[in-house]
């Protein structure tokens, strides 16, 4: 029941939706109809173009779930202490359904992503760039919604626990901060294949990109198609997997130590 508790509320936030919804769409079209101008006037490329941006925009959105992960546990601080001392609660049952619920909207969000990819850059390029494999989008928009509850969760309690609540809006913005940060970094600029493969950013990404192009991601996308090496999508899959394991345990063994903290202490300068 908590589940759709969880869902309901996040559907619900208007600031979830603009900024991982309607500011994703500005992008895309912008993509789409603005920075394509120096494109090759070839189908290969555009669909390339276009899955690249998906993967951008797709990492970006589920992103956007972690700033209102992060006050839902800034607010909660105090009952979340109380529940899991002084009831049957439980921080592995808190998680599951907050990593469930969390992939849920990432599922959603990788959904829209990727129908309003399909049009604008088809509409752009002139020509039908269906996308190759959605059934995996969406898996991996669900798996990405879960990771940034861990990675959000991680955060906000080491802030509540340790560090303090005075830079909780800097903390709650830190996973969509490294999102950008890999994100744009990668397909601008290139970066080093132990990063490509060992950043959970890059590898949410590259699924993706998989996913909407059905062709291996190059290792530089700067580079004419077909004259450099690939990242191995099989790689990818077991790093992110283990992150998520990784994290799932630490936001446990955090989550279950939560102390109360007065929220006022967050509105402080």
């Amino acid at each position: 029941m908590i589940e759709k508790y969880f869902i309901k509320s996040m559907l619900k936030n208007r600031n979830l939706w603009g900024w991982g919804v309607f500011f994703m769409l500005f992008w895309l079209f912008m993509g789409a109809f603005v920075f394509t101008s120096a494109f090759p006037k070839q189908e290969v490329y555009y669909k390339l173009n276009a899955a690249i941006w998906f993967g951008l925009m797709g990492l970006i959105s589920t992103s956007t779930t972690a700033t209102s992960i992060s006050y839902s546990i800034y607010y909660g601080n105090s009952s979340l202490a109380y529940a899991f001392r002084y009831t049957t609660f439980k921080p592995s049952g808190y998680i599951s359904s907050f990593m469930l619920s969390a992939g849920i909207i990432g599922g959603v969000f990788s959904g829209i992503m990727l129908v309003t990819t399909f049009f604008l850059f088809s509409y752009g390029s002139g020509y039908t760039l269906i996308p190759k494999f959605p059934y995996i989008s969406i898996v991996i928009g669900f798996v990405a919604g879960a990771f940034m509850f861990l990675l959000a969760s991680i955060i906000i309690v080491i802030f509540n626990n340790y560090l303090g609540l005075r830079n909780v809006t800097f903390a709650s913005f830190i996973p969509m901060i490294l999102t950008y940060l890999f994100g744009f970094t990668q397909f601008n600029s290139g970066l080093p294949a132990y990063i490509v493969y060992g950043s959970p950013f890059t590898d949410i990404s590259d699924l993706l990109v998989l996913s909407y192009d059905g062709h291996l991601v190059p290792l530089n996308t700067n580079e004419p198609i077909g004259s450099g090496n690939h990242i191995n999508p099989e790689i990818q899959v077991v790093i992110l997997a283990i992150w998520i394991i990784i994290m799932a345990i630490c936001s446990f063994l955090l989550i279950k130590k939560i102390k109360p903290r007065s929220i006022e202490e967050g509105r402080q300068v």
